[in-house]
């Protein structure tokens, strides 16, 4: 009874990665899209160290960073952005890429002597430790991701530096820089100094009277409120919260993105943040000593993660248009879509 009949069940297309609403860009079929990822020897970048980091992390506490985690993520999601708007050949379900048992051993055994050093160094407190031993667990965080290089071969590997070399790029810097506690923990002395100088001069322009009294954690001494510059006030967990939302937009607007100007809109945003912490702090000094005191140390925590928000979103209202590219600079942005094949 096959014979002469024809399915009246409508076709469901589901369409992704249409960027601003764009009715013109270039798209292809959920599907097609999910056989295309599976079979991209790109995947084997981001899925095999995801697999093998869970692993790594298990066996050795002291590896433990969510920078790797975010960094695979991120590197993922641009990826499936960047195929999302490629032109998919259905004949990519007949292939098949398979990799070497040799070459995965070698990817497995290249992860013990990493597993076996960061036992060897210590504990997850290690990183407070300013000798060679922090800064070699630091070293090992980063070496993790370099025996993926094994599962490839040399014109695979070629090929997908020049492929996917701006994923690449962004993931490696998401990689490098987010979270720098290590960074500033090395530097708060330095810091510390600085930020509690600056916050002493913002806030001398609205109150008189303010001493500044040096120390680990250095206090700005008031008429009325005594303000203690601690590690948590440096900025970072502010900078973190920047970087999520940054790396959001990464993902939604990836291919309409100028690459040079969206790392030097990283880069000035990340220097926003930290002159915003010196501003916020020094709000804090201003209406504690001329407004309540009572009112600062009721909602200072409160009010630092609503005041980061509003500074990214404002730097984002400033910068989002420069960050863009036009649709004659990317040309994928103006393609022809592609036709679905008749069955």
């Amino acid at each position: 009874m096959k014979s002469g009949l024809a399915s009246t069940r409508p076709e469901v297309r589901v369409v992704v990665g249409a960027a601003g609403g764009a009715t013109d860009q270039r798209a292809v079929e959920l599907p097609v899209l999910w056989t295309r990822c599976r079979q991209e020897p790109v995947f084997l970048v981001a899925v095999a160290p995801l697999f093998l980091l869970s692993i790594d992390f298990f066996l050795a506490p002291a590896l433990r960073n969510t920078s790797f985690f975010l960094a695979t993520a991120l590197f993922f999601a641009l990826v499936v952005r960047h195929l999302s708007l490629q032109p998919v050949d259905k004949t990519i379900d007949k292939t098949r890429s398979a990799v070497s048992p040799l070459r995965l051993t070698i990817f497995c055994f290249l992860h013990l002597p990493l597993i076996a050093l960061a036992n060897l160094l210590g504990s997850r407190d290690a990183v407070y430790d300013p000798s060679y031993s922090g800064l070699l667990l630091a070293a090992a965080k980063v070496l993790v991701f370099l025996p993926t290089a094994v599962l490839l071969t040399r014109q695979t590997r070629q090929s997908l530096l020049r492929q996917f070399r701006p994923e690449l790029i962004a993931s490696g810097i998401a990689l490098l820089t987010y979270f720098p506690f290590r960074l500033f923990f090395a530097a708060w002395s330095f810091y510390s100094t600085l930020l509690a100088h600056s916050v002493q001069f913002l806030a001398g322009l609205f109150v008189t009277g303010l001493v500044y009294v040096p120390g680990t954690s250095p206090t700005i001494r008031g008429p009325v409120l005594d303000v203690h510059i601690l590690f948590g006030c440096s900025g970072l967990d502010g900078m973190r919260l920047f970087q999520i939302l940054f790396f959001l937009l990464l993902v939604c607007d990836w291919d309409r993105m100028r690459r040079w100007r969206t790392l030097t809109g990283y880069a000035a945003g990340l220097t926003a943040i930290l002159l915003a912490n010196a501003m916020r702090i020094a709000a804090m000094v201003v209406i504690g000593n001329r407004i309540s005191a009572d009112l600062v140390m009721r909602y200072h925590l409160e009010a630092g993660w609503v005041y980061v928000t509003a500074v990214f979103l404002l730097s984002l209202l400033l910068s989002y248009r420069w960050l863009l590219a036009t649709n004659a600079e990317f040309p994928a942005l103006t393609s022809t879509p592609v036709e679905p094949q008749s069955r």
